[in-house]
């Protein structure tokens, strides 16, 4: 371990949705909303910044 570094236990698949996005300039929520890609990407999107997500998902 690093000293000074704390490690997250999301972890983000190699998945066929994120070449297709990068491919198809769009971004894996659009390609598949509900797949299994998107889920871990929020995942962490809700440990980096969660005040963000919060607001966002208060605001629907």
């Amino acid at each position: 371990a690093l000293p000074g570094v704390k490690f997250i236990k999301t972890s983000i698949g190699q998945r066929i949705v994120f070449r297709r996005s990068f491919s198809e300039g769009l971004a894996v929520f659009e390609l598949d909303p509900n797949g299994k890609g998107t889920m871990e990407l929020n995942a962490l999107a809700a440990i980096l910044y969660p005040k963000i997500v919060i607001k966002l998902i208060n605001k629907n």
